[in-house]
């Protein structure tokens, strides 16, 4: 029982203490726009001293985008407005975004012949960081773009359900009238 009771009160500490806690960042994106937007929805929790910016960075910590934030920093807080829409991207920017960078070369994307592949951004961050630009939290920025197998998914779940629907309206249509 003394140890359920010790473990209880480390748990509520832990809880109680946000130096304890470690940060944690939430967030969504979609693209859209005809491949030129994106929109994000970003949240995140016990940063100290206060996250004062959010950037997207390609991996070599070149800016893509920023979203706004509330002043002052707070540390559990989300973006303002929640969520914000970013026009005008470029393809690479996209690419980047969308899937992981892995495929960039596959968009039409050239590589250029002076520069090595290696030297090419290859992913996107999501970092948070204080007014002193310090990087408090980062983690990869992708969208939420289902796979295709989820795709195939729903449309084969919408074909049995309308396959069931013709054949009970079919046993509706030929059932005798009953008195």
């Amino acid at each position: 029982m003394r140890k359920l009771l010790g473990f209880n009160i480390l748990a509520v500490l832990a809880c109680a203490i946000p130096a304890v806690q470690a940060g944690s960042i939430t967030y969504s994106a979609t693209v859209g726009c005809d491949n030129t937007c994106v929109t994000a929805f970003v949240e995140w929790q016990n940063f100290n001293p206060g996250v004062a910016f959010v950037l997207v960075e390609d991996n070599f910590g070149d800016p893509l985008f920023t979203l706004s934030t509330d002043f002052p920093p707070e540390t559990t807080g989300e973006i303002d407005p929640d969520p914000q829409t970013i026009v005008g991207l470029t393809a690479s920017q996209i690419g980047l975004i969308e899937a992981g960078g892995s495929q960039l070369l596959g968009q039409g994307l050239q590589q250029d012949a002076v520069q090595p592949l290696s030297e090419l951004p290859s992913f996107a961050n999501l970092v948070l960081e204080d007014q002193s630009s310090d990087v408090l939290g980062e983690t990869v920025f992708t969208t939420n773009t289902p796979e295709p197998a989820t795709w195939m998914l729903t449309a084969f779940s919408l074909g049995l359900l309308f396959a069931f629907v013709l054949v009970r309206r079919r046993k509706l249509a030929t059932a005798p009238a009953t008195k």
